[in-house]
């Protein structure tokens, strides 16, 4: 065991120990296996994370803009019980008056503290070759006419109100599609419907319900990015507008969530986004305000351990087949020159692999100090890429130094027989 360990450790560093691992099981591959996921998990994770604040605190146009926006007294942004309040609405992309008092540097600013479950006003149009129509002339058309069209969900930030009118508009077409004989008549939205009216709600769950039911069989496939939601709120309209459409270089301050974009003095681009768990109660000002953003970074890093997990799943073809592909040359090569080492594939493989470890850590570190330097998401590609270099590079060493010293070998052997033949 003692032996096992020794040559496990050290092969990276000892030729002779990488040639003795030819002479073990495949414990050492599965341990190597499981020791660069390790590596792969922690690498791009510290890489991800660690810089951040380093990021932050390079980035002069980012921190003036966020300055700017906590200098407004009118502005009370406050932190009470993991949650943000703020009185003012701000969106510096719709309102011209918000562009010019916050947008800095190219810098967007929005802040709506409401509820984000808070029900919204939404509506569908449907759209066919850049033409649009509404989509109450859209649903009076032909199945083949509307396979023409695409039905598109436009949501917006403007809070429903449930007013008994709108409830009347709801029943009625309700009571419509319910009735047998009419078109359209489902009986699915009649069952549900009928148990509605049969339960023993207040006045204000009831609309609520009933809007739930109008939206489910009104609309086509319209969704929320709110798993609970039964109808669109307002998340769907930040997220699905700004926060997924990919924009860039903004913040973002909602009722449970923070989500930042910037670039620093050198163009590293860095993002965020996280509760405010980890943030002290009290009123945000421009002192605090950067704190409060790293707080939001650091203090929601245990929620995306799941994501890095997954990620360095996804990379495991890499560090499990590349060893694999490097051993196959590296026999195929000690096959057709008929070296005295790596004539079995389970050799060379074995060899290869006890390299493997090492290079994963290496490929690690390498990632989180670069990570200082370059984006760290755009690293996460290259790290497979790294990993093989560095794999094939040691592999070469060893096979060049296992090389010569066999040709010595020969060379010496043939010197001996000749010295003998001469006596």
């Amino acid at each position: 065991m003692k032996d096992w360990f020794k040559v496990f450790g050290s092969s990276f560093f000892s030729d002779k120990n990488a040639e003795k691992a030819a002479q073990y099981g495949f414990a050492s591959v599965v341990l190597a296996i499981l020791l660069s996921f390790a590596f792969f998990l922690f690498g791009f994770m510290a890489a991800d994370v660690v810089p951040f604040s380093t990021h932050y605190e390079n980035a002069a146009g980012y921190k003036e803009f966020v300055r700017n926006a906590f200098s407004d007294d009118g502005l009370n942004i406050e932190i009470s019980g993991n949650k943000a309040l703020c009185d003012k609405k701000v969106n510096t992309y719709t309102d011209e008056t918000d562009n010019e008092k916050y947008s800095i540097g190219g810098y967007d600013l929005i802040i709506d503290t409401r509820d984000s479950d808070l029900l919204t006003e939404c509506y569908q149009v449907a759209v066919k070759d850049g033409d649009e129509i509404d989509y109450a002339e859209y649903i009076k058309l032909s199945s083949k006419e509307k396979e023409k069209y695409t039905v598109k969900t436009i949501y917006t930030d403007k809070e429903l109100e449930l007013t008994p009118e709108k409830t009347v508009e709801h029943e009625s077409y309700l009571d419509r599609i319910s009735t047998e004989g009419s078109d359209p008549f489902n009986s699915e939205a009649a069952a549900a419907y009928k148990a509605l009216k049969e339960k023993d709600l207040s006045q204000e769950d009831y609309r609520k319900e009933v809007y739930y039911l109008y939206v489910e069989y009104y609309f086509t496939n319209i969704e929320s990015v709110l798993m609970s939601a039964k109808a669109p709120v307002l998340c769907d309209y930040y997220y699905l507008d700004y926060v997924l459409n990919g924009k860039e270089n903004y913040l973002y301050f909602f009722d449970d969530i923070c989500i930042g974009s910037f670039k620093t003095d050198n163009n590293i681009p860095s993002s965020f986004v996280g509760y405010y768990k980890g943030c002290a109660n009290g009123k945000i000002t421009v002192d605090s305000a950067g704190n409060i953003i790293k707080d939001v970074f650091y203090g929601s890093v245990g929620y995306s351990v799941s994501s890095y997990f997954t990620s360095a799943i996804q990379m495991a073809p890499g560090y499990i087949l590349i060893p694999v592909l490097i051993g196959l040359i590296l026999f195929l090569v000690c096959k057709a020159s008929k070296k005295r080492f790596g004539q079995r594939f389970s050799d060379c493989y074995k060899i290869v692999n006890s390299f493997v470890w090492i290079t994963a850590l290496l490929t690690g570190l390498l990632t989180f100090v670069l990570a200082f330097f370059v984006f760290a998401r755009k690293l996460y590609l290259f790290m497979p890429l790294v990993f093989a270099v560095i794999l094939i590079v040691r592999t070469a060493v060893f096979y060049i130094t296992r090389n010569i010293e066999e040709r010595d070998f020969s060379e010496q052997s043939e010197q001996t027989d000749t010295q003998e033949s001469v006596l």
